[in-house]
């Protein structure tokens, strides 16, 4: 029987990838073998990322939410010409905690701090001594989180700004329904 704090929750992997014009001065670089051919000037970008979800989701639905919401605040911002849109989202499985960049969130659902951080220690140390992942994929996954001394939340959402101890219960956790682990 699973314990309240090793409940699991669905992790979808997202894909995003475009075409963009080059931007004056920037290094350009030849198109790799086998991509689909684009326009003098142009080169295919992409990005992507693991969103965990406290209730199983539809990918479309989820694809189409980050094509409304996200992609217009980013492409507006960072890109040149964006063209050639497509967002790929799939079930990667389901676990106790999602990475993020050089952060681990999970679905607060009214553990206490300690609860919390013993929850994240099992996480880590069952990621950490997994003898079936390559040490890339290891680091990967923890992105330092074996360091216990950098495990730290923030006061405002940004982990670059004011520190606080782990877990992160910030506005911004507070107000997306997560707990978050920096480091």
């Amino acid at each position: 029987m699973q314990t309240t704090s090793e409940q699991t929750f669905p992790i979808y992997r997202v894909k995003v990838r475009w075409s963009e014009g080059w931007k004056e001065g920037q290094e350009q670089y030849p198109a790799r073998p086998g991509s689909a051919p684009l326009p003098e000037g142009r080169y295919w970008n992409s990005c992507g990322w693991d969103r965990m979800e406290k209730d199983d989701c539809d990918p479309v639905a989820m694809a189409d939410e980050i094509r409304r919401e996200w992609w217009p605040n980013y492409s507006a911002k960072k890109l040149n010409k964006p063209d050639d849109l497509t967002i790929e989202v799939e079930l990667k499985g389901r676990d106790t905690w999602c990475e993020g960049w050089f952060s681990h969130y999970t679905i607060d659902i009214g553990l206490s701090d300690r609860e919390v951080l013993d929850s994240f220690e099992r996480y880590v140390d069952r990621i950490q001594y997994n003898y079936d992942l390559t040490d890339s994929q290891r680091g990967g996954a923890l992105m330092g989180a074996e360091d216990r001394w950098r495990w730290h939340g923030c006061a405002d959402g940004n982990p670059q700004g004011e520190r606080t101890p782990a877990p992160c219960r910030c506005p911004h956790c507070k107000k997306s329904g997560l707990v978050r682990i920096d480091h």
